[in-house]
């Protein structure tokens, strides 16, 4: 057992390399070292999903200053929206963690939620999460950066070119466990100063 990114205890093995990736793709980020011109991705033309289409519920919304309450209730309703497109029946477990931090890039907080899907070993995890990328860039999301090699796939998003309004999210898979694919969403709003 060892813990993860938000001190959770998950068993040996399991999405290790994904979750490294996530928190340097993070750390990235937060500290405004990232590639200023979007990439172009394809989503998998053989991927595809029964979910509906929420891709109009993919982008956060907030009127007015940002507050905690709205970022966590703008991150987890878009994380629930892109989670909506899991088909049930490959979703072996999702293991979700949520918190408020401190920010890096100044004295307010964020609020960061990540999903961490086990997906039945027959799928695919890469396709799953270039499908779940085409949705994000179809409903305004800018590609970062990608990352595709020796069974791990991660995207960093931004939701906005303005840093100071914009979400951040990776979208990565992990495919280096025999028999355990993975597919993670880490998203984390904008700074915001906590109510006093």
């Amino acid at each position: 057992m060892r813990a993860d990114l938000f001190g959770a205890v998950r068993p040996r093995g399991i999405g290790g390399a994904l979750a490294v990736s996530l928190s340097a793709a993070l750390v990235i980020v937060l500290t405004g070292c990232v590639p200023q011109a979007p990439v172009a991705i394809s989503p998998s033309p053989s991927a595809s999903s029964s979910a509906p289409d929420v891709t109009s519920q993919l982008l956060p919304v907030f009127d007015g200053a940002l507050t905690a309450a709205v970022a966590e209730s703008e991150t987890t309703r878009v994380a629930d929206a892109l989670v909506s497109f899991v088909d049930p029946a490959i979703l072996v477990n999702d293991d979700v963690h949520s918190l408020e931090q401190d920010s890096t890039l100044s004295d307010g907080k964020t609020f960061a939620l990540v999903h961490t899907m086990t997906l039945d070993p027959t799928v695919d995890p890469a396709a799953l999460a270039r499908l779940m990328v085409g949705d994000l860039r179809e409903s305004g999301w800018i590609v970062r950066d990608t990352t595709n090699a020796d069974g791990i796939y991660l995207v960093p998003m931004v939701s906005a070119s303005d840093p100071a309004t914009s979400w951040f999210i990776a979208v990565g898979s992990d495919s280096t466990i025999a028999g355990q694919p993975v597919v993670s969403l880490q998203l984390v709003s904008p700074d915001y100063r906590p109510a006093a």
